[in-house]
């Protein structure tokens, strides 16, 4: 199994397995966020998903254009580390809540990141 839900991820797993990737949930100003977003932004072997204006700011509709194309990118990067054999650990967590929040300030991305979201799990 490719993807990894968990709820939170640890670094340890990514220190422990150098074939372990991990998604963290960035904004689009790729600024603040907690200890391990911040991290993570400087650690090669993890793969930002965009779901944020700011963190704990929803993207909202009126920049869906630049927002889906930043999208398709990081939709992209994390299904061919899934492709390449990679286990992937997915922040449960974080990607509920903002996931929820998305649903109604930007319904176009909600979709498009639902969608490809349940697809890793057919990879």
């Amino acid at each position: 199994m490719p993807l990894l839900m968990t709820r939170k991820i640890d670094r340890q797993a990514l220190y422990l397995n150098e074939n372990a990737y991990a998604v963290y949930i960035e904004s689009a100003d790729k600024t603040g966020g907690d200890p391990w977003t911040r991290w993570a932004r400087n650690f090669e072997r993890c793969l930002p998903l965009t779901m944020w204006q700011h963190i704990g700011e929803p993207l909202s509709h009126t920049t869906w254009e630049r927002d889906n194309k930043v999208n398709i990118a990081e939709i992209t990067a994390i299904s061919n580390t899934i492709n390449m054999g990679r286990v992937v650990l997915f922040p449960g967590d974080e990607y509920t809540i903002a996931l929820e929040k998305l649903e109604t300030t930007s319904p176009k991305i909600h979709t498009r990141i639902t969608n490809s979201v349940a697809g890793f799990v057919t990879l």
